[in-house]
């Protein structure tokens, strides 16, 4: 219950790819802050894009490490994650993705959740969702180009 009390004010707000919105412009505000990121995931998906945000993380200036197992992430402590940047990829529909959210909710961190709109209840700083792919052949370019287009206009916003 105390779960849904914190969450019944979710702003759903995803990102569009070239418009820049106050919600993106807010993220990028916060990212200049941070100081290292933790990147978790299960899967093949997550593990394609964990490496891609690690490596996009790296571009902007922010090292960052992967994980995966749902005890690891929450292990870290509320010092170990300030000044941090959280990023949960899920496109599965791991129930463990919501405890791990209410986990780091109260944590002073940002945190950014990746993955298809079917998590859209998990409490974030920012949401990149993707639409579900119902084809038989799961690409990764939308997913990609999604999140280069995130980080180019985070770029922009240093200069």
């Amino acid at each position: 219950m105390k779960y849904y009390i914190l969450n019944e004010a979710i702003d759903l707000q995803s990102s569009t790819v070239g418009d820049k919105n106050l919600k993106q412009l807010d993220i990028y505000d916060k990212l200049k802050n941070v100081k290292r990121a933790y990147i978790y995931g299960n899967g093949g998906m997550e593990n394609i894009v964990k490496a891609s945000l690690k490596s996009y993380l790296f571009d902007v200036g922010i090292l960052a490490e992967t994980y995966a197992g749902a005890q690891e992430i929450v292990a870290f402590d509320r010092d170990l994650l300030r000044d941090s940047l959280v990023v949960v990829v899920d496109f599965s529909k791991d129930d463990r993705i919501r405890e791990i959210m209410f986990q780091l909710d109260g944590i002073d961190c940002v945190k950014i959740l990746v993955g298809s709109d079917n998590n859209s209840i998990a409490r974030s700083d920012y949401s990149i969702f993707f639409p579900e792919n119902k084809t038989k052949l799961r690409l990764i370019s939308p997913y990609i180009i999604e999140l280069e287009e995130f980080f180019r206009g985070y770029l922009e916003t240093l200069q």
